[in-house]
């Protein structure tokens, strides 16, 4: 009868050398999985905002390329918002940082469709 030989061990793949293969690999598939969601997500150019008010676009390449040093401006507040973007965020967060950044402040330069004698929105902004 032939006699079986442990070719592992001949090489020096011991089991303790086994035990651990089999956590890094699942860590590298793992992390592997996480940034190619995240790439998936960065890859999203534009968000439509549709409300009573118009339909509002969001560019966020353009908007990260002229802001790229303060991401957690904008993605802690929509934290604070609940992940949402309405009418009081808009104002309160948007609104501000195109003043300050000269951006549009205009309503229908960012609200598209919209009727300006039928918009209140002015006294949204002050409060």
């Amino acid at each position: 009868m032939a006699r079986i030989r442990d070719v592992s061990r001949q090489k020096g793949f011991d089991m303790q050398k086994r035990k651990w293969l089999l956590p890094v690999l699942l860590s590298f598939f793992i992390a592997g999985s996480v940034l190619a969601n995240t790439d998936s997500a960065l890859k999203v150019e534009e968000f439509i905002y549709k409300g009573e008010h118009g339909t509002v676009t969001f560019l966020h390449k353009k908007h990260s390329e002229r802001n790229a040093a303060d991401c957690g401006f904008c993605h802690s507040a929509l934290r604070t918002f609940g992940g949402t973007v309405d009418q009081l965020y808009g104002h309160s967060i948007c609104l501000k940082c195109h003043e300050e950044r000269n951006g549009p402040t205009e309503c229908g330069q960012c609200h598209v469709g919209i009727k300006e004698d039928s918009l209140n929105l002015q006294s949204d902004r002050d409060q």
